[in-house]
């Protein structure tokens, strides 16, 4: 007599547990904490790793221009108001004097401005460490006086009374005589009143842009 084995059970395919693919080499995206992380460790570092030096000397080169700016400013209003403009240098207080002599007799008279430039915190008038200038060898070189302060004056046709120029230097350059390289000068030409500035680089100065 036949007899017929019953079939062996089979699940059918679709309920089969499905297994999850194996994963691949890529990985997943990052996510928005991970990427904070990341970002505040890099700033941490940027702090870390760029040195104070060049901060300084950031500083310093906006000190000189800004110097550079104020003049050229006061040679301007010389011209257009066609009167003397005298600018002077208060060394103690670290800022410049713009004065609008309005009548061109060198002395501040009732209702002429006189408008105050201070320089940036942490710059000093002086070379610091670095070499002055044979043609400069004072801090400030005008022997004109304001107010009892060294001063020039720009002329109502744009020259100047006289030809000379003044440092700039930073705070640690001037109480420690290092960093040499911190030092700036600042020059006016006589003839033109023409105003430029430079830094002290490889033992030398060396004119700025």
């Amino acid at each position: 007599m036949l007899t017929l084995l019953p079939r062996r059970h089979r699940p059918s395919r679709r309920h089969e547990r499905r297994r999850p693919a194996p994963r691949s080499g890529c990985r997943r995206g990052v996510s928005l904490p991970e990427l904070l992380v990341v970002m505040a460790v890099v700033g941490v570092l940027g702090l870390v790793v760029v040195p104070s030096i060049e901060i300084v000397r950031f500083r310093m080169d906006g000190a000189a221009r800004g110097s550079m700016a104020a003049l050229v400013s006061a040679q301007r209003l010389a011209v257009q108001r066609q009167h003397d403009v005298t600018v002077a240098f208060d060394t103690a207080r670290v800022q410049l004097l713009i004065h609008e002599d309005g009548n061109n007799n060198g002395v501040r008279d009732a209702g002429e401005r006189v408008r105050r430039v201070a320089l940036d915190e942490g710059v000093r008038f002086g070379p610091g460490a670095a070499s002055a200038l044979a043609s400069q060898p004072e801090v400030v070189s005008f022997d004109e006086a304001f107010d009892g302060l060294p001063a020039f004056r720009f002329l109502r046709n744009g020259s100047s009374s006289q030809e000379g120029g003044f440092y700039l230097t930073s705070g640690r350059s001037a109480a420690g005589g290092a960093y040499p390289e911190d030092g700036r000068a600042v020059r006016v030409d006589r003839a033109t009143g023409r105003v430029a500035w430079y830094h002290y680089e490889d033992a030398e100065w060396k004119q700025g842009f």
